[in-house]
């Protein structure tokens, strides 16, 4: 198919369906009959709910029966606490100290740093 023979069919009047025989008294009937259910659709809109309901019902008798043979609770005496001492004694470093360390630490990033970024450098490790 070409593009001239989808554009005729496009462009044809559409063929309006007759409704069957009857459709139109239907539908005044419909529009006139009172929607009021029935005794027995009530009941089966209420069906689905007697599972759940019975369900509900059972377990609440399971968890409400008192156990038979239930064992009297035995009196416990809590274990004797004994104090553990530490091993060491933590001593906090004078605020020198921490500074010392954080400004060594940080010259030792910057050679590794200079070091990576020029590798003409020669470096030698200075023993200790």
């Amino acid at each position: 198919m070409n593009n001239e023979i989808l554009e005729q069919r496009l462009r044809q009047p559409l063929e309006k369906a007759t409704p069957r025989p009857g459709f139109e008294t239907r539908l005044q009937a419909m529009a006139h009959h009172e929607l009021k259910p029935s005794r027995s659709d009530r009941v089966r809109s209420r069906l689905w709910l007697t599972l759940p309901a019975f369900a509900l019902l059972f377990f609440l008798a399971i968890i409400a029966a008192p156990e038979k043979d239930q064992i009297p609770p035995v009196a416990k005496a809590p274990a004797p606490t004994v104090e553990v001492q530490p091993a060491f004694t933590l001593i906090k470093p004078s605020a020198l100290k921490d500074e010392a360390r954080g400004i060594e630490n940080d010259a030792r990033r910057t050679a590794e740093f200079l070091f990576k970024a020029m590798p003409s450098i020669s470096f030698t490790k200075k023993e200790r």
